[in-house]
């Protein structure tokens, strides 16, 4: 379950709010200015399945029974892009942002190519995205707007909502590919990371901009009320209590890795250490110099002063 405000060259990226972790009244994300893309014509990585184009045509068969009608599919292995607009339309938005920005993640973070088809199932408004959802995964919370299910890989999107969601959800989808055990605080955080984000000057790469989970962390540093590295590495912890609060520090922790230029680094090491460290924190220690938890913390806190600084 996931989200981006992403402007692709001239195009605006089309996104949704993430439930748990937007605010309450889905406000859209401002969308950001970046640099020139570079179109990249489409490839076949090497670790693509040969039989995809088959598995994603026998995938798209039995969608095609469950969706309601009036929905068209369009096939762009690994993706099945399915929703209530033309195939022009679907077509549009897979070549404005999921191709562009799948081959940016993969490009920054990821090293294997998905083995099985990821199915994005877009919604033109709120009220046919809740009746999906309901039907389909019996989600009745009125807050959410968009989510991945790991075990369909699929993701659903109520397109109504505005901008906020898709990169964090198309994060959330390949990094599942990659890394099937990332920690859950870093799983939500390096797809909030990219709510907000810019292409690198090549385009090939992205970089996560500030966004208003920034306006939460700073007030809770001048308050006092920081999350501890053990409270935001437990999962039980982090989905209870303050939620917003919990999604807006492990984000602002990815911006903090990427500031210190070890993001991709961190990225890189949990997949080999994580049978001895299953929540990260020797990992981010270790990435970050530091002696211990708390160092990190003081650290972080000292970090998010200087950049509310004048």
């Amino acid at each position: 379950m996931r989200l981006l405000t992403l402007t692709v060259g001239p195009f605006a990226i089309i996104t949704v709010a993430y439930w748990v972790a937007a605010p309450t009244s889905s406000a859209a994300v401002s969308a950001v200015t970046t640099a020139p893309v570079r179109r990249i014509p489409a490839e076949h990585a090497r670790d693509v399945p040969q039989d995809m184009a088959a598995r994603c045509q026998a995938s798209a068969d039995r969608l095609r029974q469950v969706l309601p009608d009036g929905f068209e599919i369009v096939i762009r292995a690994p993706f099945l892009i399915a929703g209530d607009l033309s195939p022009s339309k679907l077509q549009k938005v897979h070549s404005d942002v999921i191709g562009p920005v799948a081959r940016a993640l993969r490009e920054t973070y990821f090293q294997t190519a998905p083995q099985d088809p990821i199915t994005i199932v877009i919604c033109s408004t709120e009220d046919l995205f809740r009746q999906l959802a309901k039907d389909w995964d019996g989600h009745l919370e009125a807050g959410y707007h968009g989510y991945y299910q790991r075990d369909k890989r699929r993701i659903l999107l109520d397109l109504e909502a505005g901008n906020g969601s898709l990169a964090h959800e198309l994060t959330h989808a390949l990094s599942h590919a990659d890394c099937e055990n990332l920690p859950e605080w870093f799983d939500e955080g390096l797809g909030a990371l990219h709510e907000e984000a810019a292409y690198t000057r090549n385009g090939q790469g992205l970089i996560g901009l500030p966004n208003w989970r920034c306006k939460l962390i700073r007030q809770a540093a001048q308050s006092g009320r920081l999350p501890t590295l053990e409270v935001l590495t437990d999962s039980s912890l982090f989905r209870s209590g303050d939620v917003g609060l919990n999604y807006a520090m492990a984000r602002s922790i990815c911006l903090y890795l990427q500031d210190r230029q070890v993001l991709q680094k961190y990225y890189q090491e949990l997949q080999t250490r994580w049978p001895s460290d299953r929540e990260g924190v020797g990992t981010l220690c270790r990435v970050l110099g530091a002696k211990n938890p708390t160092q990190v913390e003081r650290q972080f806190a000292a970090w998010i002063k200087r950049r509310n600084s004048p």
